[in-house]
């Protein structure tokens, strides 16, 4: 399993029960800032809402037939920022598979989408934190609830080097 790549897709409607089952995990709940069980017409609702929700993006992890978790995306346009949140498939923990799962996850979400990306994780959510960082978040802040993560968006551009450029260039190499 960890050399196989992730395939991603957007969450549909035959993924309601399994996400379910994921966010009722007793120990994915103790890590949700909310950690009351919703029941099942109330995590209906939610699901419904969420797949017409034109600034949620959810993608739902496979390798082969096996669901690996599910990642989300919540665009705040006026911020310019995309809130991420990610939940595994409980059988998922301990394999490895949460950073790639995210980084792919985010790598996705960043192809179409040119926004900055925030996180926030519970302090003794120590996997959480560490495939954040792993997927190139950074801690912006932090209290005994909250730590808040963000990854900037970086868009590369090329440009044709002309003889100005030389002496940066020269500089950079040397470094």
């Amino acid at each position: 399993m960890r050399d196989k790549k992730i395939k991603l897709r957007s969450a549909d409607f035959t993924n309601c029960k399994e996400i379910y089952a994921w966010r009722s995990d007793r120990r994915s709940r103790s890590m949700f800032f909310d950690d009351t069980i919703p029941t099942f017409e109330e995590h209906r609702a939610w699901f419904e809402n969420s797949l017409s929700n034109v600034n949620r993006t959810m993608y739902v992890g496979e390798l082969g037939a096996y669901k690996v978790g599910v990642c989300r995306f919540d665009l705040n346009k006026t911020e310019s920022l995309a809130e991420v949140s990610i939940n595994m498939n409980p059988k998922s923990r301990g394999c490895g598979l949460g950073k790639r799962f995210l980084t792919e996850g985010v790598e996705c979400y960043l192809e179409n989408n040119k926004y900055d990306l925030l996180a926030k994780v519970k302090p003794e959510n120590i996997a959480s934190l560490n495939i954040f960082k792993a997927a190139g978040f950074e801690p912006i802040s932090s209290n005994a609830d909250v730590i808040t993560l963000k990854r900037l968006f970086k868009e590369i551009s090329f440009k044709e080097v002309v003889e100005e450029d030389c002496d940066d260039l020269f500089e950079l190499l040397k470094k």
